[in-house]
């Protein structure tokens, strides 16, 4: 489906941007109770012609890969090159995900009682898909970030026949 949805060049390099709960990374992992971000982003990169034609166990494997590659000292660098340079995430043929399901935003409680609804602020202009546990634990809330044109593409594909 993403390569209906999403068209691009079978030899361009494709990412796969993924954010990586960097609590357990740190030999010193945040106090308990701390409610703040500890990501790091990692990215899982192929050409788009190998995700489209090879099977899904080689994509799991380089998001696997993706993931085991962060470390205490990655993170630390990633931190003192954006410090030295500035520079954001280049989104250009990237997927962007990330999973919260793990966080406790229902719990938090700010003075004004539980959360009645928690989602992202707001999604990147690239193709994004935002995975959030649901207000009853057994759903999961996904927001998706798509250019006009591909929502197009994707809403008939989605669309079972008949309706």
């Amino acid at each position: 489906m993403a390569d209906q949805t999403w068209p691009i060049n079978p030899e361009s390099k494709t990412k796969l941007l993924i954010a990586v709960d960097g609590r357990p990374k740190f030999c010193q992992p945040p106090p308990e109770g701390y409610f703040g971000n500890v990501i790091a982003w990692s990215s899982a990169q192929s050409k788009a012609r190998d995700l489209t034609r090879k099977t899904i166990d080689f994509a799991v494997r380089i998001v696997q890969n993706a993931i085991k590659e962060v470390t205490e000292d990655y993170i630390r660098t990633a931190i003192d090159h954006h410090e030295l340079t500035r520079k954001g995430l280049v989104l250009e043929n990237s997927l962007w995900i990330t999973k919260g399901t793990r966080l406790p935003f229902y719990e938090a409680n700010f003075g004004w009682g539980e959360p009645m609804q928690v989602g992202p602020a707001s999604l990147v202009d690239n193709l994004a898909i935002t995975l959030l546990q649901g207000k009853d634990s057994e759903n999961i809330a996904v927001s998706l970030s798509l250019p006009a044109s591909q929502m197009e593409v994707f809403q008939v594909l989605i669309q079972p026949e008949g309706f």
